[in-house]
This record gives structure tokens, sequence and C-alpha cells, in this order.
């Protein structure tokens, strides 16, 4: 694998994704949604194999993925800039999404025949006070055979997969919760009850290219009466 081998630096900058929207009836709720700057241009730096530094731009592509699925779930989202003042009560609830962490492993690493790429979301969730009612860790994985896919391509491959993965887990997550968010915070400020507890460890949606494994589970852990149809939104994203 000649693109692996010898010294010298490996640059990537990912595509944007295209995400198709979920099988889910779309919510009339008013929701903002402010990134923080690492969504607009987040880079990965790492040393591999000895002597081979990797720089892995992801660019624009978090904040593609985070505008599809949440303007397709919420036709009137309002999506603000990093800077821009956020005025919570004219909203129903607003999201702040960021990039924690992004993490690869190439088949020489992990002796398996795959490329692998990890990827750390969260998403802060406020009421219309300002109010902040929880925080949701999203953590995505994507994987790509070696036998179809090789060096940049197969990363590449990879991060849309994990991308993928964060957008039906995101999905399946605010059709459970959302209404009951937004019914719960009417209130006066103090009174609004916090966010569903998460269960003990991440609910992940892992995908691969073998099939979309642990979609069943992270929909049950969910709740809420829009199972079936997330669980269809999130095979629709993986398809």
């Amino acid at each position: 694998m000649a693109l692996l081998s010898g010294c010298g630096s490996q640059n990537l900058t990912l595509s944007e994704p295209t995400i198709p929207p979920p099988l889910i009836e779309p919510m009339p709720y008013k929701v903002g949604v402010q990134y923080t700057p690492e969504m607009y241009d987040y880079t990965h730096k790492e040393e591999l194999l000895g002597n081979k530094q990797w720089t892995i731009k992801l660019g624009n592509a978090n904040k593609r993925v985070y505008d599809q699925i949440l303007a397709s779930l919420f036709p009137a989202a309002t999506f603000l800039g990093p800077e821009e003042p956020v005025e919570p009560e004219r909203f129903d609830l607003v999201l702040r999404p960021s990039v924690q962490a992004f993490e690869f492993a190439l088949p020489q690493q992990s002796r398996t025949d795959a490329y692998t790429v990890w990827i750390r979301y969260q998403i802060e969730v406020f009421n219309r006070f300002g109010t902040k009612i929880g925080t949701w860790p999203i953590n995505a994985y994507g994987k790509s055979g070696a036998e179809r896919f090789e060096g940049e391509s197969a990363i590449q491959r990879a991060a849309i997969l994990a991308m993928r993965d964060a957008a039906a887990l995101v999905s399946m997550r605010l059709a459970a919760q959302a209404k009951r968010l937004v019914d719960d915070n009417r209130g006066a400020p103090g009174e609004q009850p916090q966010l569903a507890a998460e269960p003990d460890g991440d609910a992940d949606v892992s995908t691969s290219e073998d099939g979309p494994a642990g979609t069943a589970v992270a929909a049950s852990e969910s709740g809420g009466g829009d199972v079936n149809p997330t669980i269809e939104s999130a095979e629709k994203l993986r398809d």
C-alpha cells in the first residue's frame, strides 16, 4: 500500500455528505440552532506508523450534516452564527451541537482489513428561558472495508458513515423527546423537568458496511411512541 508507506505527511479534506431526510413527520417547534466554531472547520492531526503525519480536515462536513437533519426535523428551525446573540425566548428549544473528538484507525493498527472512524459529538439543550436542561453525547462510528476502498477514499467513506450514524441517532432522540421537552418547559423558570436520564454508557447507533448494528437497541433506549418510524429513519439514512 504505497499510499500508507514512507515518510512525509498525508493531507485529507472530507467532502460534504448528503443525508437523506428521515422518515419522521416534521415537527412544528421553533428551534434555534447554534454551532460552535469547530463545527465549521474541525481539523484532526495525528502521527501514525512512526513517522507519517496525518492531517484530516472535516471542514464544513459536520455542520452540513446537522443542517440537513435538523432542517428536516424542524422546518421552522433558525440557524444562528457562532457569535450571534441567542434570544431563547424566541424559541421552544435551543440546540448547541459541537464536535468533541475525531479518531481513526488504519488496518495496520487494528490488525483487520477495515478502516474505522469515530466522531464524538455533543448537543447541549436549552429551554426558552435560556436554562440548560441537558447534554446529549453522540458517539458515531463508521467502517470501510479495505477490499473496496484504500487509503484516503477508505477514510472518507468511513467518515461519511460515521456522520450518517450521528444523524440517525440525533433524529431518533429528538423524535422521542422533542414534544415532551417543549410541553414540559412552558412553565415558569426553575419549574422545568430535565432531559430524560441517559442509560449507563452511550446509546450509540453503530453502522458499518455489514448493516445497521445497534439500531434497535438505540431506538428502544430512546423510549416514546415513535420507535418504528425512527428505526425506519435510521435504516434510510444508512442506505
